[in-house]
């Protein structure tokens, strides 16, 4: 279990510390359900009390992910970005006009438990051809035959998307923070 999706089940924030020399070893010891391990943890012990949260604008985080850069420049940064446009301007349809960094990925999400649950559940782009097309380069996108073969041994193309949206999201919190 992530620490994010922790944080969700328990309902307070913790420490990276806690989480993964007590929590995560505490977890993976035990047979029970995430929720109810979530549950039977001692909050006063674990919750981080978060000085109060300053509130983040949608429009000025538009202007942010929109002139910032993702990294060097390549197919794969492009579509990144891209997807981190789609995010925010998602963000702004659902009339969301300000936000505490700590929700920003929950509202992301849109529900969702993580971004692969995102991508495969069809929140996203869902054919491999406009996958493939929004993350590769020419020669990437002749090598798959336009995403008809799969990116790779290990992943299909929902699980690229996946790991692009993922990348979308710390982008975007880095244009946050800044």
């Amino acid at each position: 279990m992530m620490q994010s999706k922790f944080e969700r089940l328990a309902g307070y924030k913790v420490s990276a510390e806690d989480y993964s020399n007590v929590i995560e070893p505490m977890y993976m010891a035990t047979s029970i359900s995430k929720q109810e391990f979530a549950k039977m943890l001692d909050r006063k012990r674990f919750e981080v009390k978060e000085e109060k949260q300053k509130l983040i604008k949608v429009k000025e985080l538009k202007k942010r992910v929109e002139n910032g850069k993702v990294g060097r420049v390549s197919a794969w940064n492009k579509g990144v970005k891209n997807y981190a446009k789609w995010l925010v301007w998602k963000l702004e349809d659902n009339k969301i006009e300000s936000f505490a960094l700590v929700e920003l990925e929950d509202l992301m999400l849109n529900g969702a438990d993580n971004w692969k649950q995102f991508s495969w559940g069809g929140c996203s782009l869902i054919y491999n051809e406009d996958i493939a097309k929004a993350l590769c380069s020419p020669s990437e996108l002749k090598k798959t035959r336009n995403g008809m073969r799969r990116p790779n041994p290990s992943e299909d193309w929902l699980d690229v998307q996946a790991r692009a949206l993922y990348q979308a999201c710390e982008y975007i919190k880095r244009e946050a923070t800044r």
